[in-house]
């Protein structure tokens, strides 16, 4: 069931929430404070955000074994250049994915 969030800065925290775990682990994340307070005023009324109560959950294998072995060892060294360890494991999985098809 999806919930819209009526108030801005309910909006506005999980924007913040959002960025947070995105571009926390980033050399240089970037955070809304860098946003100037009146273009976020009008990001915010311009946006929607909304809740949605998660019921179910079904998992797919897919580590881009449709692309290229060249675009597959891509995305293998942006995970590895990653400072979180869920990223590092996916990494090794891809790898393992690439030697067994070579």
């Amino acid at each position: 069931m999806a919930r819209v969030c009526e108030s801005r800065e309910e909006t506005l925290a999980i924007i913040e929430k959002t960025v947070g775990f995105y571009e926390g682990s980033q050399p240089q994340p970037w955070s809304t404070a860098a946003v100037p307070a009146d273009f976020r005023d009008k990001l915010l009324n311009a946006l929607m955000a909304f809740r949605i109560e998660i019921v179910r959950i079904e998992g797919k294998w897919k580590l881009n074994q449709n692309k290229s072995a060249a675009a597959r060892a891509g995305v293998v060294r942006a995970l590895r250049s990653s400072a979180r360890e869920h990223e590092q494991d996916i990494a090794r999985m891809m790898e393992q994915g690439l030697a067994e098809k070579v």
